[in-house]
């Protein structure tokens, strides 16, 4: 009798400075595509958009372990880098053919793996759940203890109009209305330490920004980024804006005008530093960052 379980792909991007010179590439994806092994997924689609011949050999061992368990190879699409994650993505997305899709970057690790069949069962008789979030371990200090966790749109029932938007910090558009629901058996773990990335996110984020100025969640990041950089007036900058559009999620807007707090302290504007972190200990008062801006 057929079996009527649904069926499971993997999306991955591949490229970038990890698979060029001395980069850790190849030895994390190994690790990665090691990880994805419990779930036996009946497809798993690389886009390369850049990678090296360790990396390829790499791919070629996980696909020859595959065929041992009866499973097909996996897929390689090249693909030329544009300046542009959701293009890239969207070209893994193209080429799925399975019920659900999960995606995964080539520097983490899935945790749990042996209950994602499990969590896709649950939802998978109700239509109206388009997908499920996962928690997301994206850094952790020398010790190994997680200090940034969030979750993020991780597993997609297929169906035509799903579609990855924005040139960076990417995400994915629901082809309809829907529900979803998380799972916390199944985690993703970045393993590479995370890199700010200057020059390249700051090139993509402007790009966005000058195609439409009023984008609130670009000009949020384009207030992170300069942050990172340290660059504190324009940092700052981009925070007020966001923050007078009085269009963020709360969450967002607390988090401006704790960053934004941290930017006039640091250019010594102590009053503005003050006024700042009060206006977020006013929306988030359940938050601590506001208090430690104010102490």
């Amino acid at each position: 009798m057929k079996s009527t379980s649904p069926t499971i792909g993997f999306s991955l991007i591949l490229g970038g400075d990890a698979f060029q010179g001395e980069g850790k590439g190849a030895e994390l994806l190994k690790g990665c595509l090691a990880s994805l092994s419990p779930v036996k997924a009946e497809q798993i689609v690389l886009v390369d958009t850049g990678i090296n011949e360790a990396a390829k050999a790499v791919i070629e061992e996980a696909s020859t372990a595959r065929r041992d368990q009866v499973l097909p190879a996996i897929e390689i699409y090249p693909f030329p880098w544009v300046d542009h994650f959701a293009a890239a993505r969207n070209e893994g997305l193209k080429h799925i053919a399975t019920d659900y899709m999960v995606w995964i970057d080539g520097d983490d690790v899935l945790v749990g793996g042996e209950f994602l069949r499990g969590e896709i069962a649950i939802i998978h008789g109700n239509k109206n759940i388009l997908g499920i979030w996962g928690d997301y371990e994206y850094a952790h200090d020398d010790y190994g203890n997680v200090t940034t966790i969030h979750q993020r749109e991780r597993i997609i029932r297929m169906e035509p109009g799903w579609k990855w938007e924005r040139r960076i910090h990417e995400v994915l558009a629901a082809p309809r209305p829907g529900a979803w629901v998380s799972t916390h058996k199944v985690l993703w773990r970045h393993l590479r330490e995370p890199k700010p990335q200057m020059e390249r996110n700051l090139r993509m984020l402007l790009v966005d920004y000058y195609s439409d100025p009023s984008d609130l969640r670009t000009i949020l990041y384009l207030g992170h980024q300069y942050f990172a950089g340290r660059e504190w007036e324009k940092a700052a900058n981009y925070y007020e804006q966001f923050v007078e559009s009085q269009g963020g999620l709360v969450v967002e807007t607390w988090q401006a005008l704790c960053h934004a707090s941290r930017c006039y302290r640091e250019m010594e504007r102590y009053n503005e530093a003050m006024t700042t972190a009060w206006l977020a200990v006013a929306i988030g008062p359940w938050w601590s960052d506001g208090y430690l801006q104010i102490a």
